[in-house]
């Protein structure tokens, strides 16, 4: 397995799905090892089904609260080193 060269994470609540689509279709379309984490504030796991674009490279956290962005942008961090 080829080592990650950008790690990035989005945090979701209760956002348009196109939207947030379109925004990780932009992130992967690159020859870079990028992995994506979608940490979901949303009180539904409605935007869920945006991990299956691209399971191998995309993490969904589903947090069934809303700690605040900084908050959550920690809980990638939290994966990324551990």
């Amino acid at each position: 397995m080829k080592e990650v060269q950008i790690t990035g994470s989005i945090v979701l609540y209760n956002n348009d799905y196109a939207i947030v689509e379109a925004a990780v279709r932009s992130f992967l379309s690159t020859d870079l090892n990028v992995f994506l984490f979608l940490i979901d504030n949303s009180p539904g796991t409605e935007l869920e089904p945006l991990a299956a674009i691209d399971p191998s490279r995309i993490a969904y956290i589903f947090n069934n609260a809303n700690p605040g962005f900084g908050t959550a942008h920690n809980i990638a961090l939290q994966k990324v080193w551990h």
